[in-house]
C-alpha cells in the first residue's frame, strides 16, 4: 500500500499490519446472532453491539440489537464496507456491515454511523441473488475500489456453484458476478485476495441443499463435499489453476493469507480431515502443502468412531508469529508459532466444551495424545455448551474472542444442549500460558452467536490531531477574530488592535473529538491554559464540534452550528449525524 502525505486525512483502517498492532484497543465488537427457530418462532436475527471496554459501566453486556426485517434467515459472516485496501482515500468511509443469510438468500446492510447502536440500512433480497444465477452468500470482503465482494455457494436453484458477486459501494445496490459466469467453480465458500501477487484464492464447502440438511458421512462419501483450493487472477478476474488437496483435505473452510503484503503465502484450515495446508507461489504457480495434522478421537456411540477435530475457523496474529485454530468437535483452541510457516510449533492451546464434554453418551477410547494440558475451562463457574468456533484477536493479540456456533441445522446436531445456552466466550491465550477473563451472554432465548467485528476506524496517518479551523469571524467593530476549532471544540477568540499579532483573549470549549469519542486519548499537554471546561448546553452534552459561526451586531451574542458536511461528520462525529443542534 503506497503511503500518506504527511498530514493527509485518511480513509479507514491501517497503513500497515505493524501500524495496526500500536492502534488503539477494541472498545466495541459486533456479533452476528442467529435464531435457530426463528421462522417457527417468528423472531428475526439480530446484529448485537457489545461493549468490550473494561473501564465501561456496561463491561461485557449487550447495548443493542438491529434485528433484521425477517424470520429464518441465518445470518453467518460479515465485513465491512472500507478497510485498509482504502487507508489513503479520505472519501472512503466505514459506516456499513454487510450481512449475507445462508438459508434465506438475502443480504442485509447496517447502517455503523452511530456505533453503539447500528440500524438496518438496506435489505437485498433472494430474487436478485437468483436473478444473477446465484445464491447463499457467505464471505464479504471490502475492495479498494471502494466495492463489496462476496462469495456464494450455490446458483439460482441452491444446487452447487462457487461464484462472486459485486455491490456497489455507494447504494449497495447488487452489480454484477465477479467471476465470468464461465468460470464459476464446482463448490464456493471463503476466499482473499492478494493483490501484490495479483491473486485471489477461494476454498470450498458444499452446495446449500446439502449442508441446509444437516451433515451425513454418505454425502462426502458421494462426493457432496469439497477438497480443493481455486485460484484466481485478480485483475483479469480469470480462474487459472485448480489445487487438489485430497483426502487428506476435506471442507477447505477458512483461508489467510500472511498479513505482510509481500508474502506469497498463508494457510487454509481443513474441516473433516484436521488438517492444515500452507499454500505458496512456485515459479507461475500456487502449490499447497500439509504442515499440520490433528489426531482423531477414537469413541463410542457417534456417528463414527473415529472422531475428528473439524478446524472450523484459523486466524494469524497481526505480526504472522502466531497461527490460532478452533476445533470444534474436540473443544480445542490451538497456538501455534509459525516463524518457520512450513512446520508449525504447538505452544499453548486452550480447552473448553467439545463433544466429549458435552454429550455424556459419547465416550473415548484410549488417548492418543500425551499433552496433559486438557484441563476443561468453565468461564464464571460455567460449563461452557458447544465447542469455539469463530475467533476474532485483538490488534495487539492479547485478546481472544470466541463464539460457539458453527451453523444452526449442525449446532443442532452436535451440540442440541447449546441451542438453549448461546454465548460469546472470552480468553487469552499466549505462548504456552492461559488467563481466562469472561463471558458474554447474549440471551437465554437460544441465541447462536457466530462472526465477530470490532470497530476500528484511526483516521489518521499522524499521532497530531490538528486544530481544523472550519469558520473565522470578525466583529463590525474590526475590534475581535473568532476561530471555530471543530476538532478541538473551541471557539477562540482574538484582539486583532494590532492586525500583525493578534492577541489570545478568551475561549469557549464544547464538543469536540476528544469529548465525543472515547477512544480517542490525548498524550500528555502542550498547552497550559487552564480555561478547558467544556460547556454543557441545558444539562446536555455537544456533540460534533463548533463549526460555522455568526455574530451579532453588536457582538454579545454568538451563534454556532456544529456540522461541517455529513459525510465528514459521519467520518469523525458519528453519534452527532442523529442529534444535529
Amino acid at each position: 500500500m503506497s503511503g500518506c502525505l504527511k498530514g493527509q486525512r485518511t480513509g479507514p483502517g491501517y497503513k500497515s499490519p505493524t501500524d495496526a498492532i500500536s492502534g488503539r484497543p477494541e472498545t466495541l465488537m459486533y456479533v452476528t446472532c442467529v435464531q435457530p427457530n426463528g421462522l417457527k418462532d417468528q423472531k428475526p436475527d439480530f446484529l448485537a453491539t457489545v461493549d468490550v471496554n473494561p473501564q465501561s459501566d456496561t463491561y461485557c453486556r449487550v447495548i443493542s440489537r438491529a434485528v433484521v426485517s425477517h424470520f429464518g434467515d441465518e445470518l453467518h459472516h460479515s465485513g465491512w464496507n472500507s478497510c485498509s485496501s482504502c487507508f489513503c482515500d479520505p472519501n472512503k468511509v466505514r459506516d456499513k456491515m454487510i450481512c449475507p443469510a445462508l438459508n434465506s438468500d438475502r443480504i442485509y446492510i447496517f447502517d455503523m454511523s452511530s456505533p453503539k447502536e447500528p440500524k438496518l440500512f438496506k435489505t437485498i433480497e433472494n430474487d436478485e441473488l437468483y436473478a444473477n444465477k446465484v445464491s447463499s452468500g457467505h464471505t464479504s470482503h471490502c475492495l479498494p475500489s471502494g466495492e463489496v465482494m462476496i462469495s456464494t455457494m450455490g446458483d439460482e436453484k441452491r444446487l452447487n456453484k462457487g461464484s462472486f458477486i459485486l455491490l456497489d459501494g455507494k447504494t449497495f445496490n447488487l452489480k454484477s458476478q465477479w467471476n465470468r459466469p464461465e468460470d464459476s467453480v464446482q463448490f464456493g465458500y471463503d476466499f482473499w485476495y492478494q493483490p501484490n501477487h495479483n491473486v485471489m484464492i477461494s476454498t470450498e464447502w458444499s452446495a446449500p441443499e446439502t449442508v441446509r440438511r444437516g451433515f451425513n458421512l454418505d454425502d462426502v462419501r458421494n462426493g457432496l463435499y469439497g477438497h480443493c483450493l481455486h485460484v484466481w487472477n485478480w485483475s483479469s478476474r480469470q480462474y487459472i489453476q485448480k489445487i487438489d488437496l485430497g483426502s487428506d483435505g476435506m471442507l477447505p473452510l477458512e483461508i489467510r493469507f500472511l498479513h505482510n503484503p509481500n508474502a506469497c503465502e498463508g494457510f487454509v484450515g481443513c474441516a473433516l480431515s484436521s488438517t492444515v495446508f500452507r499454500f505458496f507461489k512456485s515459479g507461475d504457480k500456487w502449490e499447497a502443502e500439509k504442515v499440520l495434522s490433528i489426531p482423531t478421537k477414537r469413541v463410542t456411540n457417534w456417528i463414527t468412531d473415529d472422531m475428528p477435530a473439524l478446524i472450523t475457523d484459523i486466524l494469524i496474529s497481526l505480526d504472522d508469529k502466531y497461527l490460532y485454530l478452533s476445533l470444534w468437535f474436540l473443544g480445542e483452541i490451538r497456538q501455534y508459532d509459525i516463524s518457520n510457516t512450513s512446520s508449525p510449533v504447538l505452544v499453548g492451546k486452550c480447552c473448553f466444551g467439545g463433544i466429549l464434554s458435552n454429550n455424556s453418551l459419547v465416550k473415548e477410547v484410549g488417548n492418543t495424545e500425551t499433552d496433559s494440558n486438557t484441563e476443561r475451562v468453565f468461564v464464571q463457574q460455567k460449563h461452557i455448551k458447544g465447542g469455539p468456533q469463530m475467533l476474532q484477536l485483538s490488534l495487539d493479540g492479547r485478546r481472544l474472542y470466541v463464539t460457539n456456533s458453527l451453523y444452526s441445522v449442525w449446532d443442532k446436531q452436535f451440540f442440541p444442549d447449546m441451542v438453549a445456552e448461546g454465548s460469546v466466550d472470552k480468553g487469552v491465550v499466549g505462548g504456552g500460558s492461559r488467563q481466562y477473563i469472561q463471558k458474554i451472554d447474549l440471551g437465554s432465548d437460544g441465541m447462536l452467536p457466530l462472526e465477530i467485528r470490532f470497530l476500528h476506524n484511526p483516521n489518521a496517518c499522524e499521532d497530531d490531531m490538528p486544530a481544523l479551523i472550519t469558520d473565522i469571524l470578525i466583529s463590525l467593530d474590526d475590534k475581535y477574530l473568532y476561530l471555530s476549532l471543530w476538532f478541538l471544540g473551541e471557539i477562540r477568540q482574538y484582539d486583532i488592535s494590532n492586525t500583525s499579532s493578534p492577541v489570545f483573549v478568551g475561549k469557549c470549549c464544547f464538543g469536540g473529538i476528544l469529548s465525543n469519542n472515547s477512544l480517542v486519548k490525548e498524550i500528555g499537554n502542550t498547552e497550559t491554559d487552564g480555561n478547558t471546561e467544556r460547556v454543557f448546553v441545558q444539562q446536555k452534552h455537544i456533540k460534533g464540534g463548533p463549526q460555522m459561526l455568526q455574530l451579532s451586531l453588536d457582538g454579545k451574542r454568538l451563534y454556532v452550528t456544529n456540522s461541517l458536511y455529513s459525510v465528514w461528520d459521519k467520518q469523525f462525529f458519528p453519534d452527532m449525524v442523529a442529534e444535529g443542534s
